[in-house]
């Protein structure tokens, strides 16, 4: 009995060993898988990573690409608008120039024809009344006044322009001169209201442009600065390539 209890005990750990080795060849085959599987994981990681890797490099590349294109198309676009400034500034000066000696010829013009004529009278030479001076002279008057900084006397002979010829091509420069004269006395009110003056009755002047920046900066400087952005803005609108809608649009900018 006790020899054949023996028998059995010793099958029975014989069949749980034999269970044990088939569990422990199970489980390192399976550790074996994960093990390879983990390791084809990995594999795949270090792939996606590395075109990962690549393509960050190769966008890299392009936006220090797109970078360098852009400062050179900037560096580019500067300079062109530095040199058509130039051209701008150039043609200005000549169109000034131009301006400048057509009213100089028409003032030397006019000063001939005010040369009195001699009246031939039995006896005696008598010199005929001289005519009075035409506009383009008093403008030339007063400008030189200006010049020399006698403002009351260049605003004379503004001021008799604009009563004997007050529909001539040189009045709406006459008020803009008179404007002027008064700012350099230290009188800005006065130079806004000729100012307001040249815009209203002369509205197609080139001159309206500066005319209207002048009043913004005046209305602001009373501190009406609802009525001076709405000259700037008109400004802005009306004469959009002037060089004074550039600074309205500025100072716009700056009062927000």
């Amino acid at each position: 009995m006790n020899k054949f209890f023996r028998c059995g005990s010793l099958a029975v750990l014989l069949s749980g060993c034999y269970a044990s080795n088939a569990d422990l060849l199970k489980v390192q085959s399976e550790v074996s898988e994960l093990r390879a599987s983990g390791i084809s994981a990995d594999s795949a990681r270090r792939l996606q990573l590395n075109d990962i890797s690549r393509s960050l490099r190769a966008l890299t590349d392009s936006i220090s690409a797109l970078n360098s294109r852009i400062n050179s198309l900037r560096s580019t676009s500067e300079t062109e608008v530095s040199a058509l400034r130039q051209d701008i500034t150039q043609l200005q000066d000549l169109g000034g120039q131009s301006e400048r000696r057509l009213r100089e010829m028409k003032a030397t013009i006019e000063e001939t024809a005010r040369q009195p004529e001699t009246v031939a009278e039995p006896g005696r030479t008598t010199a005929a009344p001289a005519p009075r001076p035409g506009p383009a002279q008093l403008l030339q008057v007063g400008r030189e006044q200006l010049l020399r900084g006698s403002n009351a006397a260049a605003r004379t002979a503004f001021a008799d322009l604009m009563s004997r010829y007050p529909e001539s091509e040189f009045a709406p420069e006459a008020l803009f001169y008179t404007a002027q004269a008064f700012a350099a006395e230290g009188k800005p009110a006065a130079a806004d209201s000729s100012y307001a003056s040249l815009v209203t009755r002369f509205p197609s002047s080139r001159r309206i442009p500066t005319a209207l920046y002048k009043r913004a900066l005046h209305l602001a400087s009373a501190g009406r600065r609802t009525e001076s952005r709405r000259l700037l803005q008109d400004l802005v609108r009306r004469f959009p390539r002037s060089d004074e809608a550039a600074l309205a649009e500025e100072r716009l900018q700056s009062t927000r």
